[in-house]
């Protein structure tokens, strides 16, 4: 009997103490859930942009406790294991942590122990308005406006179950002001003030031509407008820098659009272009401004619109005989030389304009001047590589054509009867004279042996041909044939007051 009591109140015993111990069990389970559950927060988010976009949403959290504690991360921390404010570690446990997204609501539910939980909202903009700022509803004050460049919003355990974040925008108009300013020659910038501008501008407003070719604009514009500029320049000019050609109602300010345009630059090429039938070589020569280059012609950059000068043909290059009058492009249009002109051999920026030199064949006078024979001087004009014969033949009683010479005198080049000549004159219309030049002939001569002439003594033929050698008074002067000395003559004759006879 006393055994059985003794095991009856040992089983009481064990009974109670397991159920003591299942009660504490549960007790502890609760109270680890009731922790658990001190830091579960649930929310209803919305975010309303007001018709504006933003660059980017997401969740923030920075840490309350620990090692890392006022640190900012990109995320709530689920899955870490932080800190409570009693200093006991806990997994952070998402249930349901969506991130909200414009024009709608985000129920979430999650824990937050250790951290406090924000919602940050990017870069906010609207076309055709100006941003105002934020409007957060039950976060309290709990919020950081930071203007257009977003908000971070406190979404913890002491906010309100329902949060909204609202952005404030207000509609933009603005006046917008055009220029085109353009290069002067003293390089400076000059605002276009007539119709006779370097370019024009086309504007146009929503899709719609405003204003056609207008060198200035200035109007108000509506700000959820889109405006935009089309600049058309005159041939030979370009826009400089960076035209931005499109504006709307983002901007929170008059607009001045200041268009800069400048002459566009290209560079020549001079080659000398030599002739076929020329026989002389090319010259290159140097000129001011212009350089030599290695694969055969003179190169220089030119501005258009710019006063400048393009040099004649043989200030570059010469040819003896031979004239540049011009040079020709590509397409064979000729380019005449010029000075103090404006430059417009091109009108495409960085373009290459090669130039031939144009080469015309020297003419020049050859002046025959027969010094003293039969017939009249004459003139011969020639090319200066044709060949031209000199006379063979010319008359001049006593004398026979010997050559002909640079010199009257005979004291220059000497050219043969008949000989052919060509490049006497390398400039083109000079004068290049040559001159008979003559031997005498030998003659037939009068011998008389007496000093006294006396025409009785002769018959009258005798007396016409020798009356000359005599004065009024009979006596032989010393222009007489009869001084002639004797190897000067064909043939002699003697004359006395018998006969005449021929002795050789």
């Amino acid at each position: 009997m006393y055994e059985e009591n003794s095991m009856k109140h040992l089983k009481r015993k064990i009974t109670i103490g397991v159920i003591f111990f299942i009660i504490a069990v549960c007790a502890t389970g609760a109270a680890i859930f009731a922790a658990v559950d001190e830091y579960k927060v649930e929310h209803s988010i919305t975010i309303d942009l007001g018709g504006g976009k933003c660059t980017d949403i997401y969740y923030e959290s920075q840490e309350d406790r620990g090692p890392n504690a006022g640190k900012w991360f990109k995320d709530l921390r689920i899955g870490e294991y932080l800190a409570d404010k009693y200093g006991k570690y806990h997994t952070i446990k998402g249930y349901n942590a969506s991130v909200p997204k414009d024009g709608t609501t985000v129920s979430n539910c999650y824990d937050c122990v250790g951290v406090t939980p924000y919602v940050r909202i990017n870069g906010v903009y609207r076309e055709g308005y100006i941003f105002e700022g934020w409007e957060v509803y039950g976060a309290g004050k709990s919020y950081n406006d930071f203007g257009a460049a977003g908000v971070r919003v406190d979404i913890g355990a002491y906010t309100d179950k329902n949060i909204t974040i609202k952005a404030k925008w207000k509609r933009c108009d603005y006046d917008v002001k055009v220029n085109i300013f353009y290069l002067s020659d003293n390089e400076e910038w000059k605002k276009e003030e007539s119709y006779n501008s370097h370019a024009r501008m086309n504007i146009d407003i929503n899709g719609q031509r405003e204003k056609n070719s207008v060198y200035e604009y200035s109007e108000k514009i509506t700000g959820d407008s889109i405006y935009s500029i089309s600049v058309n320049t005159n041939p030979g000019w370009k826009v400089d820098g960076d035209c931005s050609g499109e504006f709307s109602g983002t901007v929170p300010a008059d607009v001045i659009v200041n268009i800069y345009i400048r002459p566009i630059v290209y560079e020549v090429h001079l080659y000398g272009n030599k002739p076929q039938d020329a026989s002389g070589n090319l010259e290159n020569r140097s000129a001011a401004g212009w350089q030599w280059d290695e694969s055969g012609y003179y190169k220089r950059m030119f501005v258009f619109d710019r006063t400048g000068e393009l040099p004649e043909v043989s200030d570059i290059y010469g040819i003896s005989g031979w004239t540049g009058t011009c040079w020709k492009k590509n397409d064979d249009t000729l380019i005449m030389p010029y000075k103090n002109a404006r430059n417009t051999l091109s009108y495409i920026d960085g373009d290459i304009v090669n130039l031939n030199a144009v080469w015309k064949e020297n003419s020049y006078s050859i002046g025959i001047d027969v010094n003293g024979g039969y017939g009249n001087d004459t003139i011969i004009v020639t090319g200066y590589e044709q060949d031209n014969h000199l006379p063979n033949e010319l008359l001049r009683p006593g004398y026979n054509l010997d050559s002909w010479n640079s010199d009257r005198d005979g004291d220059g080049t000497r050219y043969e009867k008949g000989a052919v000549v060509s490049k006497l004159v390398d400039d083109d219309g000079g004068i290049y004279n040559i001159y008979a030049q003559w031997s005498k002939k030998k003659r037939i001569c009068l011998k008389v042996s007496s000093s006294i002439y006396n025409k009785e003594l002769i018959n009258d033929s005798v007396y016409n041909n020798a009356k000359n050698w005599f004065d009024e008074y009979g006596i032989g002067g010393s222009d007489g044939g009869r001084n002639v000395p004797d190897d000067k003559c064909i043939q002699i004759w003697t004359v006395n007051d018998q006969v005449i006879t021929q002795i050789r």
